[in-house]
């Protein structure tokens, strides 16, 4: 990527700034993408293709802003597919790492009226 290269061999430039910014922007927008598509799959039911799509967020965009988003519907996905335990791990993670999220705070409530389930 050439903002990369700039970044790298070009630290002190005052286009290196830039390039970071212009980075993080164009990752954020992969992300969103990845996040469209999957929830595309999720709404029509095509829960293993959201999976599958919610999944490349947390692992090529972690930094992007939308890993507790992910995490959520990588839950509700596991819900969808019967996988209540897998779900429980997932909703678990998503309030350890992001307490203050508004979908953290659904998962603890989707938690709490699954106790007993699994």
């Amino acid at each position: 990527m050439a903002f990369s290269d700039i970044i790298s061999i070009y630290p002190a430039s005052m286009y290196a700034d830039k390039a970071k910014e212009m980075t993080v922007f164009l990752k954020r927008r992969l992300a969103d993408r990845e996040f469209y598509i999957g929830n595309f799959y999720f709404k029509d039911k095509k829960y293993k293709g959201a999976l599958v799509r919610f999944a490349e967020i947390l692992k090529k965009y972690p930094d992007a802003g939308l890993s507790d988003k992910a995490l959520y519907y990588i839950g509700k996905s596991y819900i969808g597919l019967g996988e209540k335990d897998l779900a429980k791990d997932t909703f678990s993670t998503l309030i350890a790492n992001f307490p203050d999220s508004s979908f953290a705070l659904d998962a603890k409530s989707w938690l709490s009226d699954n106790r007993g389930d699994g």
